[in-house]
């Protein structure tokens, strides 16, 4: 240890100095005393102003001071007293942006609020922006890491390496176009049913698309008979794992995915850990015990009555996935498919109601193209253009998911001007 003494011996600071091993340059101990001496002298002057000035530019450089608008949050918390209160979504000086910026305990939300936006960030550069921000609730405890849709493109950050790509690559299969067609008879039966039942009881409309959705899919999916009612045991179960999922990814839901040291808490301390493991032992039981009767039922040579769970599990060598991963792949795609048709659905009626004049227009060329003689059948679609474009505006009109599952960005960005920050959701 010793004392520093200024240039040229003039002047003695008060600032202690130690020499660092393997160096031969002084570390200055910057005492209170030190700063002042500093400070006070023409030379520390400059020093202490240099300082300052490097400061004041490099905050007005900072690229945080560039972050999308967003509702003014509070210290340390942020917004994240906001995030249960949509209120702010209405602002009248926030709808006019194209990304909108909230911060809740350190973790950066973007809210993609034009079609530009979205357009630009998530297709033309989606390398940065498809990454799925880690949903510790939703994907790790109730999902158990299985949910194919949670899970991260990114093969190293898998829960199990190489996951997604398995489970893409199998649901892509049992999907295709020439697999599809193995249903139509399904998807003509639940049409002509719920025809039927519009007539019968047309009060009861949402009960009655509930059905028809819930029996297409479980047909579909795991080769189960036709239902009678959207009350079905193993429906209604699958319909409350889809409402708890969402439920728990909604941002703010739980204080664990702002602040993840919380998931090593024992879960007899915690109430929100001991009921995401009952429910993900209770929804695990559920999709492998659905799994597993559409497998008892198949032809060793082939079913004749093809389901999706079947056709996985017959690829299971080339999509290397586990039993129980299977099981877990069909039962997304039953939550995926069955509320959001269901919805669509009762938003093309509301149209149908409220123009009238499209109805009519389409009845005209049903009429001209399948006639009154027979049911239509999916061979007459290429022959019905404005009947199809309107399936198609309505998806466009009103999306089912209009918020779409959360990404995350894996680098920092620059959009218009505005930084989107690395690991932002």
């Amino acid at each position: 240890m010793g004392r520093n003494p200024s240039v040229g011996g003039s002047v003695h600071l008060g600032c202690d100095t130690t020499v660092l091993p393997g160096s031969s340059f002084p570390y200055y101990h910057l005492s209170p005393d030190c700063v002042w001496e500093l400070a006070t002298t023409r030379g520390g002057l400059a020093v202490v102003l240099g300082l300052a000035l490097i400061i004041v530019v490099r905050y007005f450089r900072s690229p945080w001071r560039r972050v999308p608008p967003g509702p003014r949050g509070l210290p340390l918390i942020g917004n994240a007293s906001e995030l249960r209160d949509k209120v702010w979504l209405f602002s009248q000086r926030l709808q006019t942006k194209d990304v909108m910026y909230l911060s809740a305990l350190g973790q950066p939300i973007l809210f993609l609020n034009s079609l530009k936006a979205a357009s630009e960030l998530l297709d033309r550069r989606g390398t940065i922006y498809s990454a799925r921000p880690r949903l510790i609730m939703a994907q790790e405890i109730i999902s158990g890491g299985l949910l194919f849709g949670f899970l991260n493109v990114d093969d190293t950050k898998c829960l199990a390496r190489g996951r997604w790509r398995r489970s893409r690559r199998a649901a892509h299969q049992g999907l295709t176009k020439a697999a599809v067609r193995n249903y139509h008879s399904i998807l003509r039966k639940e049409g002509v049913l719920l025809t039927s039942a519009l007539l019968a009881d047309p009060g009861a409309l949402e009960k009655h698309f509930e059905r028809t959705t819930a029996s297409t899919m479980m047909s579909i999916l795991y080769d189960y008979p036709t239902l009678r009612s959207e009350n079905e045991k193993s429906v209604k179960e699958a319909v409350a794992y889809a409402d708890r999922m969402s439920g728990s990814a909604a941002p703010g839901a739980y204080l664990v995915e702002l602040l993840p040291w919380m998931l090593h808490i024992p879960e007899r301390f915690a109430r929100w850990k001991y009921e995401g493991n009952r429910d993900f032992t209770r929804f695990n039981t559920l999709f492998e015990s659905l799994f597993n009767r559409a497998l008892v039922g198949m032809d060793p040579e082939g079913s004749e009555r093809p389901s999706i769970s079947a056709s996985v599990f017959e690829d299971s060598g080339d999509n290397q996935l586990s039993r129980q991963e299977m099981a877990w792949l069909a039962g997304a795609l039953f939550v995926a498919v069955a509320e959001t048709t269901s919805t669509t659905m009762s938003w093309w009626t509301l149209a149908m109601i409220a123009h009238p004049e499209v109805q009519k227009r389409a009845h005209i060329e049903l009429d001209t193209v399948v006639g009154r003689s027979r049911t239509p059948t999916f061979s007459d679609a290429p022959n019905l253009p404005y009947i199809q474009a309107i399936v198609k505006e309505i998806l466009r009109w009103r999306p089912a998911l209009p918020f779409s599952l959360p990404h995350s960005t894996t680098e920092d960005d620059w959009y218009n001007g505005m930084f989107p920050e690395s690991h932002a959701m």
